[in-house]
Order: structure tokens, then sequence, then C-alpha cells
């Protein structure tokens, strides 16, 4: 009588496994492949890999040793064997292996860049508000750069008795390393008039654009609120006070992926005087000191790898003294303004797991130039963060004034 052995006709399974739970884009991942017996031809290029490399396969039998180096800090890995790449002794085929993830810092790398932009922003936003005391500088209907340092700005509007009003300003600026563009407009109506108080309503938008190590970011935003402004009877002193509350819309595409939208929610105060001192020379001095603080937050959302990126907030308070110098030139061709200032920044930008304060001094210089009885050019250059060589803003601007 002859015995037959049943034919092995069992194919081999393999199981992955690893303790990482989430990369961080720079060290290897370990992964550990189990077969369920021993199987040769199984090596590197048999591994199928997401968001990584296989630097390596190292093993022999049914144990392996597998070895990902990471493309990217903010994409998941996802790591498996596909069937048929083993044999074992029979000369079975191996079953394909389940999905193993290793998590990406998608959520983290969101959060921080998200952060950075907001907290540049609130900046900007601080420095294209409309300066609401030259609503009581007599005889204006104006199209004008302003000479406050750190802003190129143009203004146009109808006449300090005209009702309407609006403002245009663009910003231009780097913090260690991020760069982003800011256009801002503002549009205003005065409500009540006398001959010492203004008290109206202004709506606000801008744009942003930003450029980051690990992520570029757009936003769109608006706000409206009061203001008002005041000035005293007797003497040339003007103060101002606007409260503004409203959202944004952005986008923001992390490096390796798709592009992801979020809201967020802000407000905005600020506060300021100004007076201006006449020399016999013709010189004028204007002192000035302002307070903006900004509140801004980030809603929660649902990235493209359907994680959760949680809310956060950055708020932002400027107090700014400075010091701008106006002398009038009279030529045979044309009148001109000679422009220039300083001023001086201290700033302090909180979110949940830091607090950042700083102080900046700005410079600028201009000229404005009298065409006609109702028109000018003005030509502004300013910068920002002298003595500073991680936050600074600088730009320029060239504006035709007309009187309408």
């Amino acid at each position: 009588i002859t015995v037959t052995a049943p034919a092995d006709i069992v194919r081999p399974t393999v199981a992955l496994s690893t303790e990482v739970e989430q990369h961080d884009g720079n060290a290897e991942v370990s992964l550990r492949a189990l077969f369920s017996e021993t199987v040769t031809g199984f090596a590197a290029a048999d591994v199928t890999v997401e968001g990584g490399l296989v630097t390596g396969v190292i093993g022999s039998g049914a144990a392996y040793e597998i070895r990902v180096q990471p493309t990217d800090e903010t994409r998941d890995i996802v790591v498996a064997i596909p069937e048929g790449v083993a044999t074992d002794g029979s000369g079975n085929l191996n079953e394909a292996s389940s999905r193993v993830i290793i998590l990406g810092r998608s959520v983290e790398v969101a959060q921080e860049e998200i952060k950075a932009m907001m907290s540049q922003r609130v900046r900007m936003t601080s420095r294209a508000q409309p300066r609401l005391t030259k609503f009581f500088v007599d005889g204006v209907g104006f199209l004008n750069a302003s000479a406050v340092p750190t802003r190129g700005q143009l203004a146009f509007g109808t006449g300090s008795d005209a009702p309407v009003w609006v403002n245009a300003t663009g910003v231009w600026s780097e913090e260690n390393g991020d760069k982003q563009s800011y256009t801002h407009l503002s549009f205003g109506s005065h409500v009540v008039r006398t001959d010492n108080l203004i008290i109206g309503a202004m709506l606000q938008v801008d744009r942003s654009v930003a450029t980051q190590d690990n992520a570029d970011i757009t936003g769109e935003g608006y706000m409206v609120g009061p203001y008002f402004v005041g000035k005293l009877a007797d003497q040339p002193l003007t103060f101002y006070a606007s409260h503004l509350r409203g959202g944004t819309d952005n986008e923001i595409t992390l490096s390796g992926a798709e592009t992801d939208r979020f809201d967020g929610d802000r407000h905005l105060t600020t506060l300021g005087v100004e007076g201006s001192v006449s020399l016999d020379s013709g010189l004028v001095v204007k002192p000035s000191a302002d307070v903006v603080h900004i509140y801004e937050h980030q809603q929660s959302y649902i990235d493209s790898f359907d994680n959760v990126v949680p809310g956060q907030s950055v708020t932002f308070t400027e107090a700014t003294l400075g010091l701008g110098l106006e002398y009038p030139v009279k030529l045979d061709a044309a009148d001109i303004l000679l422009t220039s200032g300083v001023n001086a920044g201290f700033s302090r930008s909180k979110s949940a797991d830091a607090t950042d304060q700083n102080m900046q001094w700005g410079v600028d210089l201009g000229a404005v130039v009298a065409l006609s009885p109702n028109a000018s050019l003005t030509a502004d250059v300013f910068y920002s963060g002298v003595g500073q060589s991680d936050i600074k803003t600088y730009g320029g601007s060239l504006t035709y004034e007309m009187r309408f």
C-alpha cells in the first residue's frame, strides 16, 4: 500500500505591523513583515508605499524588517505587501497583506502655518487702517499716498464735507522668511457731522496671499462697524476711535496635499490722537499716538486627509508713536510738499502656545507735487524694521491726486 501525502496548496499569509503611529518627515520608519511560513524571493521592490520610499528590507525565512523614508512630513505613509511576491517551499504565492498607515503631521503643520499666516496678517491689517483724523483737515478733497511709515496707501474721497469716502492700501511684508502681500479697501460714510465731531460707519474688505515654508495660504475677509472722529475747538488736536467685526474665507495648500478651505472670525478696535504744530519757517510737525487691537480666530475644519484641524486664535495689540514733518517748497513750475516721518511701534502677539513682543522703527520719505489747483502727484517710499532682520515691511507708491 502506498500512502501519498496531500499536496500543500495553502498560500502563505503576511502581517504588517509597526510601533510608529506618526512620523516627523525626517526619521526612517521601521515596519515588521511576518509571514505565516518560510518564504523566498521577498525584496524591497515588492513593497508598495505611498508617501515614502523603501530604503531596505532585512531578514529571511518568515520575518523581515522594512525601512521606509518619508517624503513629506504632511503626508500619511501607506505601506502594503501585494499578493504574489513571495513563494513558500511548495511554490505557493503569498496572499496580500492589510495596509498599514503611519500618520503624517498634516494637522500640526497646518496649525503652525495658519498661525504664522494670521500673526503676519493681523500686523498688516493694523498697518492698513485708514487715518481717520484726516477728515478734520480743512478743505480736503484728496487722492493721496499716506506718509504713515510701513504703509503704502492710496486714498481718495470727495472732500471733507462729503459723506462718503474710500481708502485703498497695499502692504508687503516678510517675517522669519514668510512672505505675504496684502490689499485692503475701506468704504465709509459720515452719518453725523458737526464742527467738532464725526460719527460714521465703514466696511473693510481685504485679500492676503502668503508664501510660507510648508504651505501657500490665501484669504479674503471683511469687517464692518462704527467710527468717530473729534477735535478740540480751540486746539490743533484730533482724536478718533473705531470698532469693527467680521470674518474671513481662506484656502491653504500644504506641500504635497490638496487645497483645503477654512473660515475665520475677527474684530478690530483702534484709538488714536494727532497734533499739529506750525513753525515760522513753514515746517509743520505732526506728533501722533495710535493703538490697534485685533483678534482673529480660525474655525476648525476637516482637511483633505479627513483629519480634524482644531480651531485657534491670535490676538495682536500695537501702540505706535510717530513724528511726521511737512515742508512746503514753492517753485516756478509747481508747488511741492516734502514729507518725512519716523515712528516706533511696540506690539504684542499672543496665541495659545506663544506670546511674542516686538519693537520696530520705521522711516518714510516722500513728496507731493501740485500739478494744478485740483490735481497733484505724490511719491512715497517707506521701510519698517530698521535694525531687525526677521520682520520687515517695505514698499513705495506713486499717486495722482484729484479734487472732485
